[in-house]
């Protein structure tokens, strides 16, 4: 296993410095907007405007990495996002901390794919089910870690700014010392959401779900444990168990979803994520303790919808598509993540913090109606079509070319302007790229 890390080590590094500076900012940004006085719909707007940023990336990315190259891109992308974090600081009021999380939402995206596209060309395709779940447990680990990072100073002050600013600057070390061959060009993303509808209308709908409630999570979730909670600990902690129930809940689920219909399963995750969100609205407030059960409970359900809507939308589809269908879902969930901030910001500063749950609840339970119904109208996978379970995080489009599923890409895939950008990208490399530009990318 070590052996098969080395090549990532520096990468996954980047990453994890990366993400602990994201996931101190996500939470760090709702907390200080309540105490600045910014409105509900304001901070909901906030994480809107976030995905806004992200889905613009998805398409942007490759036209400017080709121009620029991999690591002038990446040291380009870490370098505003970092400004950004700082900047909060000086401009304290809501248009300009949504223009600011729309622009760090564009360039983490932008971060994300470039480390990614290093990661896949760096990892053999009889490795990459391994890599996938090394990437998994970092990403999870770090985002822990930075909601852990809110105790070190009192968020109405700029020094955890400043902490969550020097971690996006630290993580573009690793990765700018790297000596490596420049990776092929990015995939440019190709959007069909109809034609994967017809394909896996559950796998749509069940990642549409994840991104209207998930993506307020990180927007909502934290005012209502600061109206709860008496700390900023016992807020870190809160976040913390929701991530790590995810962590705990999507392997076991995963295998289960291997034997029976991914449907039920789906079914399942959506009735305990709704059940789990009513339990903490209307029982959260009995004890710490309760409270803390019930966020790994929410978390455990809510955070392990995505990889298991992936799974059951591949079983739907040829081996061929599974790329397309996986991009085209990552989008849904962004779309979802851009509207559900602001539906749910809007009714928590109608009827108050708790009402978010009672959002999760009814999105949750819909979604189980939808997918209870489809099942009357297509019958199951059989088990011999059925690919294994793989966990895949939520980070951009590129993370698909790292799951085995992908399949393996065409050498004579690359047209001839994606072959001379990966030449133009030895200016960023020490060591030279074949001519044909290396492995092609797969749309």
């Amino acid at each position: 296993m070590v052996a098969i890390l080395i090549p990532v080590a520096a990468l996954f590094l980047s990453f994890g410095i990366l993400l602990a500076g994201n996931g101190l900012q996500g939470t760090l940004l709702p907390v200080r907007a309540g105490l600045e006085g910014f409105t509900p719909f304001a901070i909901g707007a906030m994480g809107a405007a976030f995905y806004l940023g992200y889905i613009l990336t998805c398409f942007c990315a490759p036209w400017i990495v080709a121009r620029a190259g991999h690591i002038r891109s990446f040291t380009v992308f870490g370098t505003v996002a970092s400004a950004a974090q700082l900047m909060h600081v000086v401009w304290l009021d809501e248009f300009s901390w949504s223009l600011l999380r729309f622009i760090t939402g564009a360039c983490l995206c932008g971060l994300y794919m470039v480390m990614e596209s290093w990661i896949n060309e760096r990892s053999g395709k009889e490795h990459r089910g391994r890599i996938l779940s090394v990437y998994q447990i970092v990403n999870l680990g770090a985002v822990t870690a930075g909601q852990l990072l809110l105790n070190l100073y009192d968020p109405a002050g700029f020094q955890l700014f400043v902490i969550g600013s020097v971690l996006v600057s630290i993580s573009l070390v690793p990765v700018a010392l790297t000596r490596t061959v420049a990776p092929q060009p990015l995939q440019k993303v190709q959007i069909r959401i109809s034609r994967v509808f017809g394909i896996s209308p559950v796998g749509v709908i069940s990642c549409l779900t994840v991104g209207l409630v998930n993506g307020a999570v990180w927007t909502i979730v934290p005012l209502y444990a600061q109206n709860t909670l008496n700390s900023i600990a016992e807020l870190s902690v809160f976040m913390s168990l929701i991530i790590i129930g995810g962590a705990a809940f999507q392997w076991p689920l995963g295998r289960w979803s291997d034997i029976i219909d991914r449907r039920w399963v789906i079914i399942f995750i959506c009735i305990g994520a709704g059940v789990g969100a009513l339990a903490l609205m209307l029982l959260g407030g009995l004890s710490r303790e309760v409270m803390f059960a019930l966020a790994f409970v929410y978390g455990g359900f809510a955070f392990s919808l995505y990889a298991i809507a992936i799974a059951h939308a591949n079983d739907q589809a040829d081996p061929e598509d599974f790329v397309e269908i996986a991009s085209t879902l990552i989008l849904v969930f962004a779309v979802g993540a851009v509207i559900g901030p602001l539906i749910a910001s809007a009714a928590v500063q109608w009827l108050g913090p708790d009402t978010f749950f009672a959002y999760s609840a009814i999105i949750h339970f819909l979604t189980a109606g939808f997918a209870f119904f489809r099942m009357q109208m297509r019958p199951p996978t059989a088990p011999e079509d059925k690919e294994d379970f793989i966990a895949v995080p939520r980070a951009s489009p590129e993370v698909i070319n790292i799951d085995p599923r992908s399949g393996d890409d065409d050498p004579e895939a690359l047209d001839e302007d994606d072959g001379e950008a990966a030449e133009d990208d030895t200016a960023d490399s020490p060591e030279e790229v074949p001519e044909d530009g290396g492995k092609g990318g797969k749309a």
